[in-house]
């Protein structure tokens, strides 16, 4: 649930923001949308967290790594007590920055970051719980005179029942296709930015849709991974820690509806699933109100 973060929550965020996050101990899923040419503006996502350690990182969505104005957004165990949403967004080129348009939320924290390239960032402390399914969206458009290209992010609160901005972030254009769009091998990732608790299980599953509007968005049925991933509760997932103890879990009856597919070097497939009309409905509304 939403609530005004503690000094110490405040503190932390700031800490993880300077600190950033490296590339290191990751476990990936790369999704193969049809149109794999990044021309689609919207993003929909749900992760569900079914284990978490401290210092990970349940990203659900990097669009364009290493390219102008990629980004990602996601979920964050930041301490094994405290939790947080992010959305980050690199700049378009040294001179060109990202630029805070706003927190959404009055309690987003917006800064820079650097350590893996430079760009903006907003971090919200939210209070995410294991078992649950979040769902997310982003969308990107054109400022009035075509120089900027506006992101913002939403992520929807059960409790609320409604859809919480958490941030939007502003990219110069500078003509290359990746600012305006989302696309350059999508994927999600389960990652322990700190490298500490190496053998504890960190387990996700992750549903993606993507499209120009929200009326077109379509689910992305086709993924592979690296490292440990593949399909459990028709869903793709994600896993990392002691092997015979994180295997042991994704397996079990406890966080599965059925036993799992363990994945290789090929693709791995789930079923489509339609958008229900009132989401795509909530959905339109939030690109209407900016």
């Amino acid at each position: 649930m939403l609530a005004r973060p503690s000094r110490t929550l405040r503190a932390l965020i700031l800490f993880v923001t300077i600190l950033g996050a490296g590339a290191a101990h990751a476990q990936y899923l790369f999704w193969r949308p049809k149109d794999d040419q990044g021309s689609y503006g919207c993003i929909y996502g749900e992760v569900t967290v079914l284990a978490t350690a401290p210092t990970t990182y349940f990203c659900g969505r990097n669009w364009w790594p290493s390219c102008p104005a990629g980004g990602y957004t996601g979920i964050q165990d930041l301490d094994g007590i405290n939790h947080a949403m992010i959305f980050s967004i690199w700049d378009t080129t040294s001179a060109l920055h990202t630029v805070a348009v706003t927190g959404g939320d009055p309690w987003t924290v917006l800064s820079r970051f650097g350590g893996e390239g430079e760009g903006g960032k907003s971090m919200l402390a939210y209070n995410w719980q294991l078992d649950k399914t979040y769902r997310y969206f982003v969308f990107k458009r054109q400022d009035t005179a075509r120089n900027l290209t506006i992101a913002s992010t939403y992520f929807f609160d059960d409790n609320l029942d409604k859809w919480v901005h958490e941030a939007t972030l502003a990219s110069p254009n500078n003509g290359d296709k990746c600012v305006a769009g989302f696309g350059g091998m999508l994927n999600s990732f389960v990652e322990n930015w700190s490298g500490r608790d190496k053998d504890a299980p960190r387990i996700a599953t992750y549903r993606l849709w993507v499209g120009r509007t929200p009326a077109d968005l379509t689910s992305v049925t086709e993924a592979n991974g690296k490292g440990v991933w593949g399909v459990l509760n028709d869903a793709f997932y994600i896993a990392s820690g002691d092997e015979n103890t994180t295997m042991g879990l994704v397996t079990s009856s406890q966080i599965g509806d059925g036993a799992p597919l363990i994945g290789g070097n090929d693709r791995m497939s789930v079923s489509a699933r339609s958008l229900r009309p009132s989401v795509v409905e909530a959905l339109q509304k939030l690109i209407g109100g900016g």
